[in-house]
């Protein structure tokens, strides 16, 4: 597990275009951008004057139990996660199986945004 400091341009960038624009409809959701290696996760969200939390996780069975632990610990209750391929199945059932209300994103929808940045770190915040 490994905590991402996010780079001061990407953080003002993030800031300037979504601080005021990006209402939260659920504090205890979080978002979670999926890769072969990499679980890219953000809890909470992005807030006023808040930096977002993002961690990564593995996606070996040992790092998912970890990832679950670290959700709860947050108290997360509900999980949105972006993947392409079939890497999410895995994380979808091992959540669901703990009593997350998870549901799968499609990248698509999430990749089209205008003027969004793009990157894991902004993905997973964007979803959460």
């Amino acid at each position: 597990m490994n905590t991402i400091s996010s780079s001061k341009p990407l953080k003002e960038d993030f800031e300037r275009r979504y601080r005021k624009n990006l209402e939260m409809l659920n504090p205890n959701a979080a978002g979670l951008d999926l890769h072969k290696e990499e679980i890219w996760v953000c809890p909470g969200g992005f807030q006023d004057n808040h930096e977002p939390e993002v961690k990564t996780f593995g996606t070996l069975t040992g790092e998912l139990r970890k990832l679950v632990a670290y959700l709860k610990e947050k108290k997360v209750t509900a999980v949105a996660m972006e993947a392409t391929g079939i890497y999410w199945i895995p994380v979808f059932e091992m959540l669901k199986n703990e009593g997350f209300d998870t549901c799968l994103v499609n990248a698509r929808n999430i990749k089209g945004v205008k003027g969004r940045p793009k990157s894991d770190y902004a993905d997973c915040v964007w979803i959460s």
